[in-house]
């Protein structure tokens, strides 16, 4: 089995599949499906908004976002370093909302 960073699925949305020429591709699909469905159990609520939002929105996404397999992340707050989705899961935000927050989420300095 190959797949192609890149991919489209029969619905015409793109995957974040990777070329597993070479690898256990049975050992990797079985470890993706586990790591999808624990993500899958985990945002239920952004399933939904997701869902939601494909009714409004191209893609379901904004512009500059991109999408996720299987769906989106909606984040409700963040405060430092740290970002909550609207399932409650606390994530530490590695990228710091890069092209957004450069002194991070919710800096005292900057709500003053």
């Amino acid at each position: 089995m190959t797949e192609t960073a890149g991919g489209v699925t029969e619905s015409g949305v793109e995957t974040n599949r990777v070329d597993l020429d070479g690898a256990d591709a049975d050992r990797v699909e079985q470890w993706r499906a586990e790591v999808e469905g624990v993500f899958e159990s985990r945002t239920a609520t952004s399933r939904e908004a997701f869902a939601r939002a494909r009714e409004h929105i191209p893609g379901g996404v904004p512009g500059g976002l991109g999408f996720m397999s299987p769906h989106p992340v909606y984040f409700e707050r963040a405060d430092g370093a740290y970002a909550w989705d609207a399932d409650g899961n606390k994530y530490l935000d590695v990228m710091s909302g890069d092209w957004l927050l450069p002194l991070g989420h919710c800096h005292p300095d900057v709500l003053g």
